[in-house]
């Protein structure tokens, strides 16, 4: 069994299991009463959690999970799609191993699905591969999983890197995923991402607001295309595409709510002191009408 140690436990978030369990409870007892628990009833697609250091952006992470916890659903899997910031491995890359630790425990990989997605792009100019290199050194799929853990232990796991976040993968993948959704039963899709990069507060929030217009409005083109148009720095656009085409081929009345947003200068590792340059959180949640 190739087990995958984590490599940014310590930093990100907690090394023991103990303090990270406490990290989580301790901010989830602050947002539990303004979580929209009323959300739990759809039925949900899948949702886009931000990947920072969790005193960061636990608090919005949060909104997303706990909703998850309390659906009516149980998902098969979950396909974490994160993008890759490290730029190593292939464009489109599921982790080798077959197994992922953190300080909550192991999740095995969902090697049905992987075999299934690398063989229907394996034709196309966007082919998954296989392999460790992407994943070895990437965060943003890491910081998510003891998450899922924590609040939806049940399951199994595929973490996907993007590295190619070009409107034909987003296509190839979006598409590939509905097919398995048709013909075996519909995961639960979690697109990774933090929105814009050390801005103002009030320029972040204005080119978020941008963004989040296409969004909210299920507009994957014209999303894709004011990331290019701004340069938003949004790094895991990729995945949002991909969530966003997948939901509207599965679903005939998909729909986008915006959970919390914040950003890190408003956490306590600043103690309150004004930040002029801040990186913006968002949790959504992509559900049924």
């Amino acid at each position: 069994m190739s087990i995958r140690p984590p490599a940014v436990a310590g930093q990100f978030y907690p090394a023991g299991k103990e303090a990270l369990i406490r990290e989580i409870e301790s901010q989830l007892e602050k947002e539990k009463s303004h979580i929209d628990l009323s959300l739990a009833k759809k039925k949900i697609y899948g949702g886009v959690s931000p990947h920072a250091g969790y005193i960061f952006s636990l608090p919005q992470a949060l909104h997303l999970f706990q909703i998850l916890m309390n659906a009516e659903q149980v998902w098969p899997q979950t396909v974490l799609l994160n993008p890759n910031h490290t730029g190593l491995g292939a464009p489109l890359s599921i982790d080798s191993h077959q197994r992922w630790t953190t300080p909550l425990g192991e999740t095995d990989v969902d090697e049905e699905l992987a075999e299934y997605l690398i063989k229907e792009t394996m034709d196309s100019g966007h082919a998954i591969r296989r392999g460790s290199l992407a994943h070895r050194r990437e965060h943003s799929g890491e910081v998510i999983l003891p998450l899922i853990q924590y609040f939806l232990p049940q399951g199994i796991f595929l973490p996907l890197c993007m590295g190619d976040c070009s409107p034909g993968a987003v296509d190839q993948l979006s598409h590939s995923l509905a097919r398995y959704a048709r013909e075996e039963e519909a995961p639960l899709i979690i697109a990774s991402s933090d929105f814009t990069h050390f801005k103002s507060p009030s320029e972040g929030r204005e080119l978020d607001d941008y963004a989040l217009d296409a969004i909210l409005n299920l507009d994957t083109k014209e999303f894709l295309r004011r990331v290019g148009e701004k340069g938003l720095s949004i790094c895991g656009f990729g995945p949002i595409a991909v969530l966003l085409e997948y939901a509207k081929k599965v679903s005939t009345r998909p729909k986008v709510s915006l959970l919390k947003r914040g950003h890190s200068g408003e956490s306590a590792y600043f103690q309150g002191q004004e930040q002029s340059e801040v990186v913006d959180y968002v949790s959504l949640l992509v559900h049924e009408e």
